[in-house]
Formats: structure tokens, C-alpha cells, sequence
């Protein structure tokens, strides 16, 4: 029994099995089961991607192989199985069909007998107007940059004192690499050995304080350019969507929908609120919360 399962291993596949299993979807993550009507993707990790699956089948089909495949980060279809369809809680995928004299784009749901599909332009204007019924008011988001701004100056003496400290360690380390030159090459004190092992250390010690004194420096550059983009997420989530890469795109709508959403004919219907944007809008909801922090006015009333 053992021999014959090794001697089963070591068989070479003959070119029928090899092409069946080149064919065989399971191991791009996918389950087809034609007979049962069951067209989904797996829970399980695929062996091989999406994309290099397809470009096997078409290998395979004898057709020339795309350069713009088919692919999750398709530009055209940023929501494509970021979706899922309500009917057949199935990834929804995207394609294009051409009509007479125009290309029409859609998002429809890829399991057989299922067949829902809806127009690109609707499916991405009703995600953008769900992101923008979470937006935040500007004076609102005006009142929190004013708070973090705050917070941000009276931890600036904080800051200030730690880069004292490391200017202070970085002048004691470059004394002490002086004094190995001069025991080295003026008093002759130190072998060669001994010197390069000592500078070696001294420098990756210099090289860490560099690195934490660019970091505090870089905090007090970026913070301008963090409230200016909080401000713009916030006050206008649908905007900032639209004008996003394929990249930007799929990065936000994961951050803020981090299970993805279902799409029914109503569109999205009642989505949860992101938490950053249920954060803010429970904070803003308490009165205490809306006090003016000081020296900002005009004054909110309480």
C-alpha cells in the first residue's frame, strides 16, 4: 500500500490531467457547480490569483492574452466585489456591454439564475450620496481642528524638551567618536580593530537620534496638512470618493465599510454609519462637547 502511494505521487499527469487541472477554477478561489445552479467564491485562500487564472484560460482558448484584464482593481468598477449582491449574498462584479452606439457599463451579480444588474452611473451615485449623508457639518469640523490644534501647541513644549534631550545625546556621541579619532589616528592609543567597532556603534546610535529628531520635526510640518485633509473627508466623503485613483478609492470605501455593503433595486438601503463619522456626530451631540475651546472665537453657545 505504501509503495503503490508513493509510486502514485511520482506518476508524471498525463496531458488530459494537466489540462483539467489548468482549467479547474477551485484553485483561482472559486466554486462552480453548474448542476446545483452554485457560482461563488470560496472561503478558503486561492492557490493562484484571479488574474493569472484568466490569463491561463485564455492561453488555453488560443486567445491573445489582455493587458488590461479583468481585475479587482479595475478602474472602471472600483465597487466591484467590495459589493455584494442581496439576493444571492454574491460579490458583484462589473462589466461592459455595447449597445448601437454606446458602451453601457453595469454592476450585476455573476451566480447563475440570479440576474440582478444595475446601471454603473446609479450604483456608484447612490454610494456617493450615502457617503455624503454621513458628512460632518464645517463648523463643526472647524471646532475640532480648532480642539486638535490646541491639543497640538501644549504638546509642543513636550516635544520641544524630547528634542533638547536628543541634541544633548547627539553632541555627547559625536564627542566621544572625536576623542575615538584622536586615541586612533593622533595617539596611536587604539588598534584598527578596536576603533571601527567602537565608531560602528557610535554611528548607528547617531543614525537613531537623526530618525527621532526628523520625526518630531515631521509632526510639526504635517499637522497642518492632516487637519486640511480631515477637513475635506469629512465635509465631503462623496467628493473626495469621486475625485480619488482606483487605489484611494478602494482604500477609503474599505476603511469606512470594512464588511463591504449589499445592493439591492433600492440601491444600498439603510447602511451602518461609519464609526468615525458615529464618533463625531455622538460627540457634537452633547452639549458639554460644543463649548469653544479657548482663544476660539466667536464663542458656540452652550
Amino acid at each position: 500500500m505504501t509503495y503503490r502511494r508513493h509510486h502514485w505521487f511520482a506518476k508524471p499527469l498525463s496531458p488530459q490531467s494537466f489540462n483539467n487541472l489548468l482549467k479547474n477554477p477551485l484553485y483561482a478561489g472559486r466554486i462552480e457547480m453548474p448542476r446545483w445552479g452554485i457560482s461563488c467564491y470560496g472561503s478558503f485562500k486561492p492557490i493562484v490569483a484571479e488574474m493569472t487564472f484568466r490569463k491561463v484560460q485564455d492561453l488555453l482558448s488560443g486567445k491573445r492574452p489582455s493587458y488590461t484584464p479583468h481585475v479587482r482593481n479595475n478602474p472602471d468598477f472600483p465597487l466591484r466585489r467590495f459589493v455584494r449582491c442581496r439576493s444571492s449574498d454574491t460579490p458583484i462584479t462589473g462589466s461592459s456591454s455595447r449597445g448601437r452606439n454606446h458602451h453601457y457599463a453595469y454592476y450585476h451579480c455573476p451566480r447563475k439564475g440570479c440576474g440582478f444588474r444595475m446601471r454603473r452611473a446609479a450604483v456608484e451615485s447612490s454610494f456617493e450620496k450615502l457617503l455624503d449623508a454621513n458628512k460632518i457639518p464645517p463648523a463643526v469640523v472647524g471646532l475640532f481642528a480648532a480642539i486638535v490644534r490646541d491639543v497640538w501647541r501644549d504638546r509642543a513644549v513636550e516635544r520641544s524638551n524630547t528634542r533638547r534631550t536628543l541634541e544633548q545625546r547627539r553632541r555627547k556621541f559625536e564627542e566621544r567618536k572625536d576623542a575615538l579619532v584622536q586615541a586612533h589616528v593622533f595617539q596611536k592609543t587604539i588598534d584598527s580593530h578596536t576603533y571601527l567597532e567602537h565608531v560602528d556603534k557610535i554611528d548607528r546610535e547617531l543614525s537613531e537620534i537623526d530618525t527621532a529628531l526628523a520625526d518630531t520635526e515631521a509632526r510639526d510640518r504635517d499637522i497642518d496638512r492632516v487637519i486640511e485633509f480631515s477637513k475635506i473627508v469629512l465635509c465631503g466623503p462623496g467628493g473626495f470618493w469621486r475625485s480619488a485613483d482606483i487605489d484611494g478609492k478602494q482604500r477609503f470605501q474599505t476603511i469606512l465599510y470594512p464588511d463591504g455593503l449589499s445592493l439591492g433595486a433600492d440601491g444600498f438601503g439603510t447602511a451602518p454609519t461609519p464609526i468615525v463619522f458615529s464618533h463625531l456626530k455622538t460627540v457634537t451631540d452633547r452639549k458639554s462637547s460644543l463649548a469653544s475651546p479657548a482663544g476660539f472665537e466667536p464663542a458656540l453657545p452652550p
